[in-house]
């Protein structure tokens, strides 16, 4: 029998995204909107609205 390593975090290629594959990502799982910011109806307005501020300080 063979040992084999599984991939994790540290020693993958596999698991290393970009920022632009981590956002579709997250549009795609109805986390993001098409504009980048909190989906409504899953997110409180408070939520939003401090993640709206927080990005336009940037």
């Amino acid at each position: 029998m063979q040992a084999v390593d599984a991939p994790t975090c540290e020693n993958s290629e596999f698991f290393q995204t970009t920022k632009e594959q981590r956002a579709q990502l997250l549009i795609k799982a109805n986390i993001l909107d098409k504009d980048g910011y909190y989906v409504e109806r899953f997110f409180s307005a408070e939520t939003i609205k401090k993640d709206k501020a927080k990005r336009q300080d940037k």
